[in-house]
């Protein structure tokens, strides 16, 4: 076996380096090249779509799931569909074109204080899947506007400028991105015609979280019907089985931070 042939094949540091200069000096400030359909890399890693025909989700199987949502996003569903194979030296491609990304548009990401910018390039260089604070910063950078679900709770990430009123968002212009446990996976939303009404069914009917990081205050900042108000939004039970009684404040907020 001719090692030196197989090596244009090899994920090196060398190669890493020389894709890393290609693509540097083409990146535009808003878009980043997306892979062609057909690849010349050969690979079993076919792509396979497991979808929920009733809410018409998609979830992506590829290991890194959010950042394939933030490609569909970005590009639409049949620009995903055409990319015959997905595997490492793609989406560490892509990654990295998008670090090229983020240094250009820097200034947005830390206007929203998502998270520093070494956090973010880290989670796209070294890790092998992204991680919420990145994955909201790639939104920021590429104008994305979007609600994410998740349990009972959802979150709004909205790039224009409008009082704190859910009314008040043009919804039509929102992506839907939905994560399910057991196995973690993340999903997007792919049915433009009655994706207003979904997302004003979501939002009516769901906790809404105003920091990721954080989605619930400290204690102190809650009243006991406040705690017991947001119970019921996440379906959590409030009342003592053995007593008949609702629970003290502490023993809800308690059951909150479990939740959460």
């Amino acid at each position: 076996m001719n090692i030196e042939k197989l090596e244009e094949f090899m994920l090196t540091g060398k190669r890493l380096a020389t894709t890393f200069r290609k693509i540097s000096t083409n990146t535009s400030n808003k878009n980043f090249d997306k892979p062609k359909p057909n690849s010349n890399i050969n690979t079993k890693s076919k792509i396979e779509v497991k979808s929920e025909p009733k809410r018409e989700f998609v979830f992506p199987v590829q290991k890194d799931s959010l950042f394939w949502c933030f490609y569909i996003m970005k590009y639409g569903f049949e620009s995903y569909e055409t990319l015959e194979n997905i595997n490492i030296v793609v989406e560490k491609k892509l990654k990295i074109e998008c670090i090229e990304l983020l240094r250009k548009n820097k200034q947005l990401v830390k206007a929203k204080k998502i998270a520093p910018l070494t956090h973010i390039e880290n989670c796209l260089a070294n890790e092998t899947k992204i991680d919420m604070k990145t994955f909201l910063a790639l939104c920021v950078i590429c104008d994305l506007s979007m609600l994410y679900l998740h349990k009972k709770t959802y979150f709004l990430l909205s790039l224009d400028e409008v009082e704190d009123d859910n009314s008040n968002y043009d919804y039509q212009s929102f992506h839907i991105v939905k994560r399910t446990d057991d196995p973690l996976k993340y999903g997007v939303y792919l049915n433009d015609t009655d994706k207003v009404e979904k997302i004003k069914d979501y939002v009516d009917a769901n906790y809404k979280i105003e920091n990721m990081s954080k989605p619930i205050k400290a204690l102190s900042a809650y009243k006991v019907a406040e705690l017991v108000d947001i119970a019921k939004k996440l379906g959590i039970e409030t009342i003592n089985k053995t007593t008949n009684k609702q629970k003290n404040k502490n023993e809800i907020y308690e059951l909150l931070i479990q939740y959460f």
